[in-house]
């Protein structure tokens, strides 16, 4: 499986107010050849989200592999996981096989502060 981060941010940009429930879907694809990987269901699919310009993760979640498609990973946030968050922020999906890891994608994710 081949995986190539061709631009530092190939995932279309999110943005959403603090608190709100979200349901973020990723497919993956073999860059070399541009179809769909392998079976994700062999691998440990997480999701990441650290401030922008930060390296230190703020957010970390298990992404839900149905195998069907088989290169589909889901990642929910629960309300209560942004709802002290705003500003900009990176993240990444991280596809890990034994002691391999791959983070095949990167986007922007704009969380907008919650009125109080």
């Amino acid at each position: 499986m081949a995986f190539t981060l061709n631009t530092a941010n190939d995932l279309d940009p999110i943005s959403f107010i603090a608190g709100t429930y979200q349901e973020l879907t990723f497919y993956i694809y073999d860059s070399a050849s541009g179809s769909a990987t392998k079976d994700l269901s062999a691998a440990t699919c997480t999701w990441e989200m650290a401030r922008y310009g930060s390296d230190d993760t703020v957010l970390t979640k298990t992404a839900v592999v149905s195998g069907s498609p088989i290169n589909m990973m889901v990642v929910t946030l629960a309300s209560s996981d942004t709802e002290a968050l705003s500003g900009k922020f990176i993240h990444q999906n991280v596809i890990t096989e034994g002691a391999i890891e791959r983070r095949p994608s990167q986007g922007i994710i704009t969380i907008f502060a919650r009125i109080s």
